[in-house]
């Protein structure tokens, strides 16, 4: 197995989609099929099952993402800078960030100011799932994050800075025959799946069931997807309904209805900045330094 076939892998399974895949990794869409054909009769094992809509890892592929995130990616990245002192070029610095949601003008504003001012560094901006955000933080693949799930806040030896609040919105399809209802609630949905987008593992279905019982006063179907354009696809298709943060673009589903829900929590819902403590990186620090001179100190 080369590095390339694990790149080739990597952007699969993070795209979920062959053709975006392999837009991004500049090669054609049958090479691409084949290297994962390849892997596949290599390992003796199937690694994405895919349908006509959607591709979707399996069991083994799973496993290998696994692997892959924590004893690959360090390497790669390794790899590159040393690629990048032996020719000259411009050192990178990896700024994860989530699909589907809007960033503060802040932290843009910033990474535009140093990478038009510093030749020698680039700041790179990657989308990526929940899971693959913190997942790549603690595996260096990024040197810091842009995140609103609480999880990320609370991440053992990592420090973090709130960004902007966000406020949870029930999405539903248009089609849904509970979206003309006056004063939908998600209670109204106790016969639909409610889905979310978190990373599994961090939080068990059970645990949120019960939190949203206690915020909507009924016992919820929940459904953990892994990013806002998973969750959102499931609600095009009528599959059920979901909360989701106010940050995602709503202009681009015109065929979904956004409501307010109310969220009662009392510990406030924010997109953070999160890095590894004890960052000593000047070029990663003075990007985290930047962005939080833009905000006003509190008095």
């Amino acid at each position: 197995m080369t590095m390339d076939q694990i790149r080739y892998f990597l952007e699969v399974a993070y795209c979920k989609n062959f053709s975006t895949a392999a837009q991004n990794l500049y090669i054609s869409q049958p090479n691409l099929t084949r290297y994962i054909a390849s892997m596949e009769k290599e390992l003796g094992a199937k690694l994405f099952d895919r349908t006509t809509r959607r591709v979707e890892l399996t069991e083994y592929g799973e496993q290998l993402l696994s692997r892959a995130e924590t004893l690959f990616m360090p390497f790669l990245r390794s790899y590159e800078d040393l690629q990048a002192d032996i020719s000259n070029r411009r050192r990178a610095i990896y700024v994860g960030v989530p699909r589907d949601e809007k960033l503060p003008d802040e932290v843009m504003g910033t990474i535009q100011r140093l990478n038009l001012t510093y030749p020698d560094r680039v700041y790179l901006l990657y989308h990526d799932s929940h899971r693959g955000l913190i997942t790549g933080l603690q595996n260096r693949k990024y040197n810091l994050i842009i995140s609103s799930d609480r999880n990320s806040r609370h991440l053992v030896g990592t420090e973090h800075f709130e960004l902007q609040p966000l406020h949870m919105v029930l999405a539903i399809s248009v089609n849904h025959p509970l979206s003309a209802k006056p004063g939908l609630t998600p209670a109204d949905l106790r016969d639909d799946i409610i889905f979310f987008s978190m990373p599994r593992g961090l939080v068990s279905t059970e645990e949120l069931a019960q939190s949203l019982y206690h915020r909507v006063g009924s016992v919820m179907n929940i459904k953990l997807l892994d990013s806002h354009s998973d969750v959102l696809a499931c609600v095009q298709s009528c599959a059920g309904a979901a909360i989701i943060p106010d940050l995602v673009d709503m202009d681009a589903y015109p065929d979904i209805q956004f409501l307010p829900f109310h969220d009662n929590r009392s510990d406030s819902a924010w997109q953070s900045m999160v890095w590894r403590s004890g960052e000593s990186d000047p070029s990663v620090r003075e990007l985290i330094d930047g962005i939080v001179e833009q905000y006003p100190k509190e008095l």
